[in-house]
């Protein structure tokens, strides 16, 4: 038979060899990932050591009697406006950068600031708390989430804000324009007006988005909102 296919002899090895040298072999790996995570040799794996850039310095708590948020929204026959107060929130800061926090709005509170009329400010606010809109009963707080801020040139407003926006239980990213003051115990963060649009979160009342042959009688869908805040140096970061 030709020797190409001959089988190769197997020497048969003691079972306790076997266990000692695969006991070796798991201590010698083990060793050599402490090692590693220890040694700074560039394994990514080792996050328990891996630093985290985000970790904030500072941290502070919104003042809701200090705080609001704008809104207004527009019809062919006209434009309403008014305010939301807050329910609470937090903003945190590496050093002197905007790098995270939680806004959360009391939907409850939603005003009309221009209708003279106090009947028919009533009936706009009571309809703005309804099914038909906010469903304030469902949901009560809308949230922006501050994921992230980078520092501008502008003076009049001096950092572009990474966020989201929820609203009856829908988020949506965006990204707008502000100005951040912080002091040794405050901060001042304004945003100035931006735009949502009402259906991504669905308010589909009177939009033509729904009844495209409507004329006169449907309700723009763009909200205009605007954010001032106020917050108190907290003793926690948590």
């Amino acid at each position: 038979m030709n020797n190409l296919y001959k089988m190769p002899r197997i020497c048969a090895i003691p079972e306790n060899a076997t266990n000692m040298n695969l006991q070796y072999l798991l201590a010698s790996t083990f060793a050599l990932v402490i090692y590693a995570c220890n040694s700074g040799t560039g394994v990514k794996s080792c996050g328990a050591n891996k630093p985290n850039e985000d970790v904030p310095t500072d941290s502070f708590r919104i003042e809701i009697d200090q705080s609001l948020v704008y809104w207004s929204g527009s019809s062919p026959s006209g434009s309403h406006n008014g305010l939301v107060k807050l329910a609470g929130g937090e903003l945190y800061f590496k050093e002197d950068i905007l790098i995270g926090g939680e806004i959360r709005i009391d939907m409850r509170s939603i005003e009309n600031l221009d209708i003279e009329d106090s009947s028919d400010r009533k009936d706009l606010e009571d309809h703005l708390r309804e099914v038909d809109f906010f469903n304030i009963d469902t949901f009560p707080v809308a949230k922006f989430f501050v994921k992230g801020s980078n520092p501008t040139s502008d003076t009049l407003n001096n950092i572009v804000v990474q966020g989201e926006i929820e609203i009856k239980g829908i988020r949506k990213s965006m990204v707008v324009t502000g100005n951040v003051q912080k002091t040794e115990n405050r901060t001042f963060v304004s945003i100035p007006e931006f735009t949502i649009d009402r259906t991504d979160f669905n308010i589909m009342y009177q939009s033509k988005k729904i009844l495209p042959s409507i004329k006169d009688g449907f309700i723009n869908d763009d909200i205009a909102l605007s954010i001032n805040l106020m917050g108190i140096r907290s003793n926690s970061l948590e």
